[in-house]
């Protein structure tokens, strides 16, 4: 058993934190990840293995009953929050 119970997976501005603290070992993680990176380790803990392959879509996040994943994705850039936005007329 070891020492930092979290750890923090990143591809570009995207992070993916893994709890393996809070984790219980369920597998509806695992199941439910469309790239199939997550996987049990010999301990029964999620672990990422290929972060390369994450989309970022957030399944895994949602469906783990502890908290134990979570996903951080870029907020929006301020090119994106300068922009004016437009609004159809009515009329």
């Amino acid at each position: 058993m070891g020492g930092n119970r979290t750890s923090v997976h990143e591809q570009g501005d995207y992070r993916l934190i893994v709890n393996r603290a809070w984790c219980k070992g369920c597998e509806l993680c695992v199941k439910s990840c469309p790239t199939k990176i997550l996987r049990l380790d010999e301990e029964a803990k999620v672990e990422v293995s290929e972060i390369k392959r994450c989309i970022f879509c957030g399944v895994c996040e949602l469906r783990c009953p502890d908290f134990a994943i979570r996903l951080e994705k870029p907020r929006a850039t301020k090119e994106a929050k300068a922009r004016p936005k437009v609004r159809a007329k009515r009329g």
